[in-house]
């Protein structure tokens, strides 16, 4: 039906008295006429009585175009609630629809003069679209509707976390009243929009922040019967974001605590894990410095001189091998030591924003990786230099198995020295 016609014939008559759905005027035929021709034509028609200067014209499919004076009675239409109001009061008990967010696409409000399809605005309207919105919104993010009642409004579950005791869902009735629409004046449900919207699961927090909202609307509510949870929820709507968005804020922080306290083990974790796989790669290597060493015996248990040189080659060749193995271990370690610091330097750089706690506990990770750290260093020099161990006992004992003929060797070298260099400082003189 289109009700703008009806409101617009009524407007015209100079907004008639209604009784019992039903209202007549007398006027102007050239004022009433083009209304009373367009609702003459709507096919569900309720023109009741319809007379041109005073003659029944009700049942004429064409009415003259002139005339002096219209005089009319119409029946309201009542199949729906596209029709007239008293108020919005009367709209609320006519319609149980908007109890569940549907307002009705027409109707015209008498009290106040107000046709849905008008340019102007009505505060009390405004305020029942933006409930509607708002219920809407809710029952999309609870937890699970009771489907028990027959009453037409929706009853929407909210589950309290565990823990809260005793443990109760909390049942919010969304019956709208006049007083609801009021208290909801001024209202920014902003927050139910954002949470409802079909693009908010990409929020990466969208999980929390439908858990969050879920558990502190159950906890604010309760205690409260389930048809005042409504009421009470709009009148202290304020209050309750604040409650909302306090939790939230915890519960992210205690999220950002958790991922801090991960990375920070991980990094601990994989530097150390670094360090000790330097020492692992290394340990079956520095086998061959005992078993270096052991062949320094048979340096001793061998006549031949020219045996126990190759014995002594063999050896250098052998620990020049291991000496260049942990070469390449403390370059590794090295490597590895820039990138802790590198890691390090990040998580210290954000450590004004840990709690105490973590903040310690970085700390305390920073000083045991150093002090792993230099330890490492000085187990790699001293590896570097246990590699060539077997080399200088077998220079050492050749040395002590060869000490006369090497003196005496050496005692041959430095007179032969001296001599030669005494002749050589000899002048042709002296030598006549």
């Amino acid at each position: 039906m289109a009700l703008q016609e009806i409101v617009s014939l009524y407007r015209e008559s100079n907004r008639p008295t209604i009784r019992s759905s039903r209202f007549e005027a007398t006027g102007d035929f050239s004022s009433l006429y083009p209304y009373i021709l367009a609702v003459k034509e709507l096919k569900d028609s309720e023109l009741l009585r319809l007379d041109i200067d005073g003659e029944d014209l009700l049942d004429e499919d064409e009415l003259p175009t002139s005339g002096n004076q219209i005089s009319y009675e119409l029946r309201l239409p009542k199949s729906s609630s596209e029709t007239f109001h008293d108020s919005i009061s009367d709209l609320l008990e006519n319609d149980p629809a908007i109890s569940r967010g549907k307002i009705p696409n027409e109707f015209y409000l008498v009290d106040s003069d107000y046709y849905s399809g008008d340019a102007k605005t009505n505060p009390d309207v405004s305020n029942l679209e933006n409930l509607c919105d708002f219920i809407l919104g809710l029952s999309e993010l609870a937890h699970y509707h009771d489907e028990k009642s027959s009453n037409g409004i929706l009853r929407l579950v909210f589950v309290q976390p565990e823990g809260n005791q005793p443990f109760k869902p909390v049942v919010v009735e969304t019956k709208v009243t006049k007083e609801i629409i009021s208290a909801s004046s001024n209202l920014d449900f902003k927050l139910i929009d954002d949470l409802s919207d079909e693009h908010a699961a990409q929020d990466p927090h969208y999980s929390a922040k439908i858990g969050v909202f879920g558990a502190s609307l159950a906890v604010f509510l309760n205690g409260q019967s389930d048809r005042d949870a409504f009421y009470h929820l709009i009148k202290n709507w304020t209050k309750f974001l604040e409650e909302y968005h306090r939790d939230l804020s915890t519960y992210l922080s205690g999220f950002a605590f958790h991922k801090a306290k991960v990375e920070v083990a991980e990094a601990e974790i994989k530097i150390a894990s670094e360090f000790s796989k330097v020492i692992n790669d290394l340990t079956g290597k520095l086998l061959g410095i005992p078993v270096s060493l052991a062949a320094v015996i048979a340096i001793v248990k061998t006549e031949s001189l020219t045996e126990r040189l190759i014995f002594l080659f063999i050896l250098a060749v052998s620990s020049l091998i291991i000496s260049n193995t942990v070469s390449n271990q403390k370059r590794q370690f090295r490597r590895i030591s820039h990138g802790k610091d590198m890691v390090l330097n990040a998580i210290e750089g954000k450590k004004g924003t840990y709690p105490t706690e973590l903040a310690e506990t970085v700390d305390r990770i920073i000083i045991n990786l150093n002090k792993d750290q230099d330890g490492l260093r000085c187990t790699l020099m001293l590896f570097q230099l246990l590699s060539w161990l077997p080399v200088i006992i077998g220079v050492l004992m050749l040395g002590y198995t060869y000490w006369e003929q090497v003196s005496e060797a050496a005692r041959w070298v430095l007179e032969s020295t001296t001599f030669l260099c005494g002749q050589s400082g000899q002048t042709p003189a002296h030598r006549g």
